[in-house]
């Protein structure tokens, strides 16, 4: 078993599609999903959501790109077996059209990879990349981060009432 977590796609190229004509009118935004398979193994393949594409400017190439930002959803691929590498692929949801690709390797799988690695095939000029965190140990301490954040969040709310009550004591103590 394999999981895994899709953070963001950058600088994927903007298909025709999304570019409007001179003075035309903009087309409908682009949705973006990344499909991950074992390579080689059909019925392995996981699809995460559609996400619709943000504009972006790619600096000093004056070329036309767009992001994406995909929600926190984990995800599992469980017939990973030893010497199997992962597929991503990052598309246009709607037509299929191919932003990128990359494969990575049982070791890389293996060695729990966080981070963001390029995209082949992402078209001439372009340099896109991919952002995910694979492995349950990675997913295990992103998941502890963000509980912790939310205490003490939660801490500093229940401070915030404890003062107000403080207040509140005092004053019904004074009316007595």
């Amino acid at each position: 078993v394999v999981k895994f977590l899709t953070h963001s796609a950058r600088a994927l190229r903007s298909t025709p599609a999304a570019v409007p004509a001179e003075g035309g009118v903009p087309p409908a935004a682009t949705e973006v999903v990344v499909t991950v398979e074992i390579e080689g193994k059909a019925g392995s393949k996981v699809t995460t959501p559609k996400i619709v594409a943000e504009a972006e400017a790619q600096e000093g190439s004056g070329l036309k790109t767009v992001r994406v930002a995909f929600p926190e959803a984990e995800f599992e691929i469980k017939a990973f077996v030893t010497g199997d590498s992962l597929l991503f692929t990052v598309q246009d949801a709607l037509t299929n059209e191919i932003f990128g690709k990359a494969i990575l390797t049982e070791d890389q799988v293996k060695g729990n990879f966080e981070g963001e690695f390029p995209l082949a095939d992402a078209g001439e000029g372009y340099q896109a990349f991919l952002k995910v965190t694979l492995g349950s140990r990675h997913i295990a301490v992103a998941t502890a981060e963000k509980i912790v954040e939310e205490v003490k969040e939660a801490i500093e709310e229940i401070k915030e009432v404890l003062g107000n009550m403080e207040g509140l004591v005092e004053k019904i103590t004074d009316v007595k």
